[in-house]
């Protein structure tokens, strides 16, 4: 397969990662806007602490068996069926520690009714592992048209019951509710593609094999999964509930641009990248020009939120939520180098170096660590800037590793980040000053900024990176 027809799959792919991650995040934010106005902030910071434990379980339940699948060339049905059944009683296992742990959790955190909202929203682990073979089968095909129904309909059917109940004075166990009927919807869509059940033949020497690959895997992700969630476990435990619940609302917005794009493209590289495996040249080509055409979009978007995050949060979510501002803008500067060192390490697993790619994550979420632990004494602000030199030195580790199997230039990367960063940097000053000098209400200076930041970052982009422009043109005419 060409570069060429590989970065054409790669944009689709992630086009349809960007519909479903970007649908699913607007929803949620659309919801949130809503529910800002008729909840606490005390139960969205319940809700943000329970998905912590949530998504910690689903990994382990997953055990990398996911990766594996995408990653092994050929697949029967004593594979998918020793995966699923795995996946099933690491479900139920999970299920039990958390539901036993629900009281230390809520000591830990001293957060009151978080030992009943733990023991409920669980219960969406089990169910979710009904659907992970599925899931998996759709991103190895790079099917993800399919997952963006599945995620549409039923991101879609939950948030409205979701809204219901919440105007029927439901509370917080409304929110818990969603994240129920959302999985159960989901799983249930996934059916509706792949209407087996996998359990006939089950080999143990088949689920030790995958497991075996995915233990890295599994580790990286339980990594990428702290690394996402160690704002709200360091905010939840060194400060109150409140300040969790605005920052908690401030990475909504953020996720609702950057995970879409930068979530959407990784996990349309990893399937991609796997195919090229064999051959450094193209690997190093493809690797080169996501990065490129990732951080093209990716830069811009993040600059634009911080710009306007004053206006943006108080026309979504109203004055009383203006405390989220500073936090809003902490997480996308925290995040500008993520993709960069995403697509690194997504390199890295693609090739099979699963210790090294656990390796340059380890060193991300260690150095993270370390650096919110400085910080704490500075303020929540800050703790969240701290994100950001664990991204530098993992970036560094994986350029490291890498560089000894492909032909990588870090000069031709870093010069292609700088440009894009330039561009966008111009592009956000200009957003900012608008908000400073137009005496008009919000709303109105929101949609100026919005227009006025496209229009100048499409000028910028012609000086700084004309070819790229073109590049993107193409791709999006296919």
């Amino acid at each position: 397969m060409s570069t060429t027809s590989l970065g054409r799959r790669v944009f689709t792919g992630s086009a349809w990662q960007f519909a479903s991650k970007f649908s699913s995040a607007f929803i949620t934010l659309f919801v949130q806007m809503i529910l800002a106005r008729m909840l606490l902030p005390e139960d969205f910071a319940l809700i943000a602490i329970s998905v912590i434990f949530l998504e910690l379980s689903e990994i382990l339940v997953d055990a990398g068996f996911g990766s594996a699948l995408i990653q092994k060339e050929k697949l029967d049905s004593t594979d998918l069926s020793s995966a699923f059944i795995c996946n099933v009683l690491f479900a139920l296992i999970c299920y039990g520690i958390l539901y036993y742990a629900a009281p230390s959790i809520e000591a830990f955190f001293a957060i009151p009714h978080l030992s009943k909202v733990v023991r409920v929203s669980a219960l969406g682990i089990p169910i979710s592992s009904f659907g992970m073979i599925q899931n998996s089968l759709l991103a190895r095909d790079l099917r993800f048209k399919e997952r963006t129904k599945a995620t549409i309909i039923s991101i879609g059917i939950s948030s409205i019951v979701c809204i219901v109940l919440a105007f029927f004075g439901f509370g917080m166990w409304a929110l818990v509710l969603q994240i129920l009927l959302n999985r159960i919807i989901y799983v249930f869509e996934l059916f509706k593609i792949f209407p087996v059940l996998p359990v006939r033949n089950f080999s143990f020497k088949k689920a030790q094999s995958l497991l075996l690959f995915g233990s890295s895997v599994l580790g990286v992700n339980l990594i990428a999964v702290l690394l996402r969630q160690l704002p709200s476990i360091v905010i939840g435990r060194a400060y109150s509930a409140h300040t969790l619940a605005y920052v908690n609302m401030a990475s909504k917005i953020e996720k609702t641009a950057s995970v879409s794009i930068e979530g959407s493209l990784m996990q349309a590289l990893y399937p991609a990248y796997s195919r090229l495996q064999c051959d450094s040249v193209k690997l190093a080509e493809a690797l080169r020009t996501s990065v490129r055409l990732g951080n093209f979009i990716y830069l811009p978007v993040l600059f634009g939120i911080a710009a306007s995050a004053h206006n943006l949060v108080f026309v979504l979510f109203g004055s009383s939520w203006m405390p989220s501002v500073p936090y809003l803008q902490a997480f996308c500067i925290s995040a500008l180098l993520i993709l960069v060192f995403d697509a690194l390490t997504q390199s890295l697993l693609s090739l099979g170096h699963t210790k090294k790619y656990f390796l340059s994550t380890l060193a991300n979420l260690l150095v993270s660590i370390g650096a919110m632990a400085f910080c704490i004494s500075f303020g929540s602000f800050w703790v969240l800037i701290a994100l950001l030199p664990g991204k530098v030195v993992g970036i560094i580790l994986a350029y490291y590793f890498l560089s000894k199997e492909i032909q990588l230039s870090f000069k031709a990367l870093s010069f292609d980040f700088i440009k894009s960063f330039l561009a966008s940097l111009m592009m956000g000053l200009i957003v900012l000053l608008l908000e400073v000098f137009v005496p008009a209400p919000r709303f109105f200076v929101l949609c100026l900024q919005i227009l006025i930041g496209i229009a100048v970052y499409i000028l910028a982009s012609l000086f700084t990176q004309r070819p790229l422009l073109i590049e993107f043109r193409r791709l999006i005419k296919g």
